[in-house]
């Protein structure tokens, strides 16, 4: 796998109120176009009282028909401004209520109470390994955004996918960004933006392929270069018919 070291790294975590801008108009497929108001901004609210929005969610759909919201387990760590990372297997007891807001102009808001997932962990700098990095979170009833199809296979190299999320800056909308997987294995997917973003405040936004099937979910990337590295979405399948058996 040929990939930047860690240090050039960063996680795409962000904190604070949602504060965004627009990236210029970006080509999509006739598919993915339909991804439009389906992203969600997460506020977090532990038992112990600490709350602050990170990242961003989604709603998932399992070809069982069953649908999920997930987001990066990541965000409840150091890298959200907690002193410590709060373990997958802690954080169903831990967490009071995850409030979801939609990214578009309607701001459907809703709250789920319920963390399904039971394993996980974050990234593993020894072997670069994404796959531990989701949390799985029962879908609200009012949940104003509509379900991705989850890819149950992994992308293929030269793929073309797109990153869907909204970035860190004043006035931003949620985007369609056009870019190609470099990289796909069973535990990361890698994609190289057409054209480099500041991905800052992005951990959790999904990439979607021409069908509209999440095939990965963003976890860290490499703004320089326009590197992202995610996921895989047939990982995170995987992991909700593991934690989440019907």
């Amino acid at each position: 796998m040929h990939c930047k070291p860690l240090k050039s790294i960063v996680l795409t975590v962000w904190l604070g109120t949602f504060l965004l801008f627009p990236v210029g108009a970006k080509q999509s497929s006739s598919s993915a176009t339909n991804a439009a108001d389906n992203l969600l901004e997460p506020t977090f609210t532990l038992k112990s009282g600490n709350r602050w929005g990170a990242g961003k969610a989604w709603c998932g759909k399992l070809k069982d028909g069953r649908v999920f919201v997930f987001t990066a387990l990541h965000l409840f760590g150091p890298d959200a401004g907690l002193p410590q990372q709060l373990p997958a297997d802690k954080l169903a007891g831990s967490l009071k209520q995850v409030d979801l807001v939609t990214c578009g102009k309607a701001q459907a808001q809703s709250t789920t109470t319920r963390v399904l997932s039971k394993t996980g962990f974050v990234l593993d700098e020894r072997t670069m390994d994404f796959t531990g990095d989701v949390v799985i979170l029962q879908t609200p009833a009012n949940v104003g955004a509509k379900p991705f199809p989850l890819a149950n296979r992994p992308a293929t190299v030269g793929e073309p996918v797109w990153l869907y999320t909204r970035l860190a800056q004043p006035g931003s909308t949620a985007q369609l960004y056009p870019a190609a997987v470099t990289n796909s294995s069973a535990r990361m997917l890698q994609v190289k933006l057409n054209t480099p973003l500041a991905i800052q405040a992005t951990s959790g936004s999904p990439v979607i392929d021409k069908q509209g099937q999440v095939v990965g979910m963003l976890i860290a990337g490499n703004e320089g270069e326009g590197i992202v590295f995610c996921n895989p979405g047939s990982a995170i399948y995987n992991r909700v018919l593991k934690d989440v058996p019907k």
